[in-house]
């Protein structure tokens, strides 16, 4: 039996990520922490939370720019809370 734990032999291709097919073009794939994980069973139902959190963050959606927040500090990634 082969060892496909540990690294590839210089000059060999990569191995196939077994997750790469279910991943739709410009998708990504993350990890959620198990108590996330655990209230949602599909990636629909993340999909959705996400999408409607996306409305509420402004310059988060395509085609939209940022205006800031009076007082709003923060950089990439701060949800200003």
């Amino acid at each position: 039996m082969q060892n496909t734990t540990g690294p590839a032999p210089a000059g060999s291709p990569p191995p196939q990520n077994s997750f790469a097919a279910a991943v739709t073009k410009g998708g990504r794939l993350v990890v959620l922490d198990p108590e996330v994980a655990a209230a949602f069973r599909e990636s629909g139902a993340v999909n959705a939370v996400l999408r409607a959190l996306l409305h509420t963050m402004p310059g988060r959606l395509p085609g939209e720019t940022a205006e800031p927040r009076p007082g709003a500090a923060g950089g990439e990634g701060c949800l200003g809370v």
